[in-house]
């Protein structure tokens, strides 16, 4: 049975026996009846039902069988409300040249000359997202941050804009609650995070958190996100991974993660955890998943073993 709220068809001034106040209607949807939830009382039945005649088991299904357009989305220059011209199965070829040409024109007028950078750069966002194989919802935020940095001035005078999207990525994602460690962008062909590019990628997650600011958008994302990602990647089992989340967890509650990084804490976990349930990996195979350094897991572990008093045999 689903239940929801009683709809406003509903206008009862009649009491109900058990409360001896008016009566508490439950809208029961699968059957289109008013129920009062204290005495049961059918109080209307035969509702019409307003919603959509159809159901949808995928993503595809849904958008086959809609009859209407997209929701409005950040993840366009112009958030989906657009119009175009379908290609035309006519076999009149002069009336097929026609309808070719109408829908360029089309195309062309539905960026003016001031939002051609936005396209670009949502063009960009949109590739990326795709390929990290994050959801819809990361695109939405961080077009929302690029359309703010543009706004704001704020991707003016940056020399790489790919590293500026790829920071606006990075942060969407936590906003949004998915982990997605720093070092998977940074990694990226052409983008590391070398002596010369490193000034660049400070300067691109400033300008962000600038623009974060101005949003009013805060970070999701903790150290026990990292740990289901990290523990499936090293083929670990669902034992490692729950403990190494009630590690994780306990070390933050002394205060011992304040300043670290989420991702390295979250890595030092899984691997005591794996060493302690005799599935031992290596802190090279720990950090090889995440791209981190072996120091990095190794400090972590050892500031970790000190304060909880545990003792690993290696």
């Amino acid at each position: 049975m689903s239940l929801d709220s009683a709809p406003e068809i509903f206008d009862s001034s009649s009491f109900c026996p058990v409360t001896g106040g008016q009566h508490q209607p439950i809208y029961d949807v699968a059957r289109g009846q008013l129920v009062c939830s204290a005495c049961g009382l059918v109080l209307e039945e035969n509702i019409v039902d307003t919603g959509r005649e159809w159901r949808s088991f995928s993503q595809d299904e849904e958008v086959e069988k809609s009859r209407v357009g997209g929701r409005v989305t950040s993840k366009v220059h112009d958030g989906g409300l657009h119009t175009e011209i379908g290609r035309a199965r006519v076999k009149n070829e002069r009336l097929r040249k026609i309808f070719s040409k109408l829908s360029a024109i089309n195309r062309g007028a539905r960026v003016r000359p001031q939002d051609r950078k936005l396209v670009s750069m949502l063009h960009i966002m949109n590739q990326e997202v795709s390929k990290l194989g994050l959801p819809e919802t990361v695109k939405d935020t961080a077009g929302n941050i690029i359309r703010e940095l543009l706004n704001k001035r704020l991707a003016t005078r940056f020399s790489n804009h790919k590293i500026l999207i790829l920071a606006t990525i990075y942060y969407a994602a936590k906003i949004n609650g998915y982990p997605l460690p720093f070092q998977e962008l940074t990694d990226k062909d052409g983008y590391p995070l070398d002596v010369e590019k490193e000034s660049l990628w400070w300067e691109a997650l400033n300008r962000v958190q600038l623009a974060m600011k101005s949003l009013n958008l805060r970070p999701k994302v903790s150290s026990i996100n990292y740990v289901p990602q990290i523990a499936s990647r090293l083929n670990l089992s669902q034992k490692v991974a729950t403990k190494a989340s009630e590690l994780v967890t306990a070390v933050e509650r002394r205060g011992l993660g304040s300043g670290k990084s989420k991702v390295s804490l979250a890595a030092s976990a899984v691997y005591i955890m794996s060493v302690l349930f005799d599935e031992k990996k290596t802190q090279k195979e720990v950090a090889s998943v995440i791209k981190l350094t072996e120091v990095s897991i190794r400090n972590r572990y050892r500031e970790i073993l000190e304060s909880f008093d545990i003792i690993v045999k290696l």
